[in-house]
């Protein structure tokens, strides 16, 4: 029987997040990273217009870690009614793709996890690839392991049954060798119940993930489909970004009473060493109380978080720096994972 995947913006019960620990992997962009995370975490505890915040569930991998990570918080002004700790082994901190997602099916919640093998063989921690299945047993949900190998952050959907993702995280040879498109389309409708799945082709130069749809394009309540323009001729994002619209435009006459809703891009965003960075507005985070946009010190960021917030007109819309976590693959979706209120209503 496929199942109910509430949309983003519906309840929920808690957000889950992992704190940044990892030196060996983040280097010098750790104590910045940390920064930019507790930033987040206030961000999500926002007390929503109606009903309650999130529950924030902290993730650390040894006690050690736990006990800093709670004394950052503490530190940072959050209550400790508002988050609770699990102590638990895991690569890194992109829980968008190594937790399960979480689906609410009569009455109670059931985790369920894909097979994952490190963004296609590129950075596989061996905690990750089954944290999704441990997870689940720590919170005591029911879990299902999916056969597909991909990624959460590769999965955006809303309250109709609308799916998009990209061929390049999908029917990828690196994840689903020989798996054609129809299979794909068929294993997610009988599994997830989605009713109709749009195809895009790629994503951003330098995307580790090899194109997650939630730096490309995201959905918003009210048949709204937010996504990308380059306003500057040196965005090295250019191309594909026209390539995406250009797409969802010849998309729109199957899809009656949507609306695309264009931002700008963030334009040229370098690391340290002057490579590209696949900076994006679409990877914001949907809490109960807030909407959490990342922002990369550039002139377009005031700009985007208006247009997003013109989307999301019943919480706060907040812009968050997000450059130090970019440096590491990501940004706020990349690193958290709602679970959805079992009630419709808080």
């Amino acid at each position: 029987m496929p199942h109910r995947l509430p949309a983003e913006w519906e309840p929920h019960l808690a957000t889950l997040v992992a704190w940044p620990a990892a030196e060996e992997l983040w280097q010098e962009d750790l104590p910045a990273a940390q920064t930019e995370w507790l930033d987040l975490c206030r961000a999500i505890v926002e007390k929503p217009q109606r009903g309650s915040s999130d529950l924030l569930i902290v993730l650390a991998r040894n006690e050690r870690e736990s006990k800093t990570a709670q004394e950052a918080l503490s530190s940072s002004g959050l209550s400790r009614d508002l988050v609770k700790f699990l102590t638990i082994d895991y690569g890194d901190i992109w829980l968008r793709d190594t937790a399960p997602i979480f689906t609410r099916d009569e009455g109670s919640l059931t985790a369920i996890g894909f097979r994952f093998n490190g963004w296609g063989q590129k950075y596989c921690f061996e905690p990750d690839l089954v944290l999704a299945a441990t997870l689940a047993q720590r919170l005591k949900v029911n879990f299902i392991q999916n056969e597909l190998v991909t990624e959460g952050g590769a999965l955006e959907w809303n309250e109709d049954g609308l799916l998009l993702t990209t061929e390049s995280c999908l029917v990828d040879e690196k994840r689903n060798p020989g798996l054609s498109r129809a299979q794909a389309e068929r294993e997610l409708q009988e599994s997830l119940g989605f009713n109709r799945i749009l195809w895009l082709k790629r994503g951003m130069i330098n995307d580790h993930t090899d194109g997650h749809i939630d730096t490309l394009v995201r959905f918003a309540p009210g048949k709204k489909i937010l996504l990308m323009q380059s306003k500057d001729e040196d965005d090295p994002q250019r191309e594909i970004l026209n390539e995406i619209e250009a797409d969802l435009r010849n998309m729109m006459p199957l899809l009656p009473g949507y609306e695309l809703v264009i931002c700008p891009s963030p334009g040229q965003i370098l690391d340290a060493d002057g490579e590209i960075m696949p900076a994006s507005y679409m990877n914001f985070y949907i809490s109960n109380g807030a909407v959490i946009v990342p922002t990369y010190a550039s002139r377009y960021d005031e700009e985007a978080v208006r247009l997003i917030g013109a989307c999301f007109t019943d919480r706060k819309v907040v812009g968050c720096s997000a450059r130090s976590i970019l440096t590491g693959g990501g940004a706020f979706h990349c690193i958290t994972q709602q679970i959805p209120l079992l009630s419709e209503r808080l």
